[in-house]
């Protein structure tokens, strides 16, 4: 296993404010208590879990699109010619 660097931590906590952040915003567009009235704290609660699903998608997307994964040790090395059951052993 590769070692996580504090730089890493960093970024991923970094992008995980940045998920937040727009998730809190958007809910308090969307959410307003004038709106809502009674339900509001049940709504708003419901919205920010959801915001939070759908902004972590989108920065998710957004990350990979500029820093792409790099392709795995499988797909560059070739497999020697393996059963099925010798293969479900690695799995």
């Amino acid at each position: 296993m590769r070692k996580i660097t504090a730089g890493q931590i960093s970024f991923f906590m970094l992008l995980l404010s940045v998920i937040i952040l727009l998730a809190v915003a958007s809910t308090n567009l969307l959410a307003r208590k004038e709106w809502l009235g009674d339900f509001y704290g049940v709504i708003y609660l419901i919205a920010l879990v959801v915001l939070i699903y759908g902004w972590a998608f989108v920065v998710y997307r957004l990350f990979l699109r500029f820093y792409p994964s790099k392709r795995g040790i499988s797909s560059r090395v070739r497999a020697p010619n393996l059963s099925p059951r010798s293969i479900s052993c690695f799995i």
